[in-house]
């Protein structure tokens, strides 16, 4: 018998030994989100603690010594944030059913095709039982104005199970007008806290002996209302995730500029202010047909030349959850342009408002 049959029949064995013992097929996937977060910052904090070849070895131990920790617990929350942008999108596909006995909708969510069985947070919202209470006078208008249709959105505190990463809570809504249904607790039991040792470095500098870094970013559960402490992508001019913006560089208050414009359709008109500590910019308005009331609000990244490099939206006091509009102001302000300043920070911050009114 060869060693390629010998290794073929120990693997059936073991897969028909689990089956027997756990009643289904097991998921052989050592690939995680936690397995590739480990892996990212083991290999980006090897990178940053290596020896450069002209930097004085007691620059070197000064550098790991006052830094390592910081350093380490930056890259846990960039590669974190990076995998939960992956789950961190609208989830569509539901079916609403209503009982009328009990007055409830039923709401169930069907995988659509490319979702992997494998996807722990996707094996959840397939078991998720959702009730969603309607008085039976109000329910044949209620589905009528849905038209059966329903997305969510993945908030609240994150969690670990079994490498993945899962979110405390789904907020429903009518995913035609982007009106807040509902928020429904995700099943967190066999949970825990995403942490990332340190331990899992090559080489451990020593103050980062036995210290660990634990994930507390918490996105609010009801997206209606933004907070200092929702969980904020950073996306860069070019497309890619850059996770939460640097500290370093802010802008001081400044004048609000913008005039109303016209963009958006006969009737409509867009507002647009900003805070630059005091540098003059130029900002297009977004390009969208809306019919909406309230604003976006984004915070900015901006060089010495001018450049807008990074854009989070929607930041702290938005009071629009449509995702077209967003992605609308994401866009627009990364078209804003600044006036060259030498002496600015080198990457100052700012804000960017964008009213949306209907008249």
């Amino acid at each position: 018998m060869t060693e390629f049959m010998k290794k073929n029949i120990l693997f059936f064995v073991t897969l028909i030994l689990s089956t027997l013992l756990y009643g289904q097929t097991p998921v052989f996937n050592p690939n995680t989100p936690k397995n590739r977060i480990e892996s990212q910052v083991q290999n980006a904090f090897a990178d940053w603690a290596e020896k450069g070849e002209f930097e004085k070895t007691i620059v070197y131990n000064e550098r790991i010594e006052n830094n390592a920790i910081r350093v380490f617990d930056s890259l846990c929350e960039y590669y974190i944030l990076s995998e939960i942008k992956e789950i961190y999108q609208p989830i569509s596909y539901w079916s609403i059913t209503y009982n009328a006995d009990e007055e409830v909708f039923l709401i169930k969510y069907k995988p659509n095709f490319g979702i992997s069985v494998s996807d722990e947070f996707y094996n959840l919202l397939i078991k998720l039982r959702i009730q969603f209470p309607i008085p039976i006078e109000e329910a044949p208008r209620f589905k009528q104005n849905h038209k059966g249709r329903i997305e969510a959105m993945p908030y609240g505190l994150w969690r670990e199970k079994n490498g993945y990463l899962i979110p405390s809570q789904l907020v429903l809504f009518n995913n035609y007008t982007y009106d807040s249904i509902t928020n429904v607790d995700m099943p967190l039991a066999e949970t825990k806290d995403i942490v990332i040792l340190s331990n899992i470095l090559t080489r451990i500098p020593q103050t980062l002996k036995s210290h660990s870094y634990k994930f507390t970013h918490k996105i609010p559960a009801n997206i209606n209302n933004s907070t200092d402490n929702g969980l904020k992508l950073a996306i860069a001019s070019n497309g890619t995730f850059r996770g939460r913006m640097n500290d370093n560089g802010s802008g001081q208050p400044g004048s609000s500029n913008g005039n109303w414009g016209t963009q958006g359709g006969a009737g409509c008109g867009i507002g647009v202010s900003y805070s630059m500590g005091g540098r003059r910019g130029t900002l297009p308005v977004p390009s969208y047909q809306y019919q909406k009331n309230g604003k976006v609000v984004v915070e900015i990244s901006v060089d010495r030349e001018g450049n807008v490099i990074e854009v989070m939206a929607p930041a702290k006091g938005s009071t629009l959850i449509d995702r077209t509009l967003i992605e609308a102001s994401r866009q627009a302000a990364f078209k804003a342009h600044f006036n060259t300043d030498p002496d600015a920070p080198e990457i100052q911050k700012g804000t960017i408002t964008y009213i949306f009114r209907t008249r």
